[in-house]
């Protein structure tokens, strides 16, 4: 199915919005928690 769909860029086309940039970081924060020791590490399925 379709999920919501959010907008990415603020209306001046080239900064982002808000929802963008927790996007963007959401990968690099999730990293640094595991690097520090903050959170456990997430299984990767088996191929």
């Amino acid at each position: 199915g379709e999920g919501k769909r959010t907008l990415m860029r603020a209306n001046d086309g080239i900064h982002m919005s808000m929802a963008g940039y927790l996007r963007m970081s959401a990968p690099v924060a999730e990293r640094l928690k595991r690097d520090a020791g903050l959170t456990a590490p997430t299984q990767t399925p088996a191929a």
